[in-house]
């Protein structure tokens, strides 16, 4: 097995136990607060959830990347 097919074979696993342990935060918080009548999640905050999980891939995308020469990693690039 060539070094490509384990890590996405570790990246799927690692996505799939903390998709798993974020469901489970979800409903356990949800469980405590059943005093309330559950009501469904805010768009603003499903936007909010989203662009964060886009900033996480990101990132992710840019350890793979590398420095370049004259180029530090988290900067700017000039144009």
């Amino acid at each position: 097995m060539n070094s490509r097919n384990k890590t996405l074979i570790i990246g799927g696993l690692i996505g799939s136990a903390l998709g798993i342990l974020a469901a489970w935060l979800y409903v356990r918080t949800a469980r405590e607060d059943e005093a309330k009548p559950s009501e469904a999640v805010p768009p603003g905050k499903m936007v909010k959830l989203g662009l964060s999980i886009m900033e996480v891939l990101r990132q992710v995308t840019a350890l793979g990347e590398g420095e370049k020469e004259g180029q530090k990693r988290g900067r700017l690039r000039k144009r």
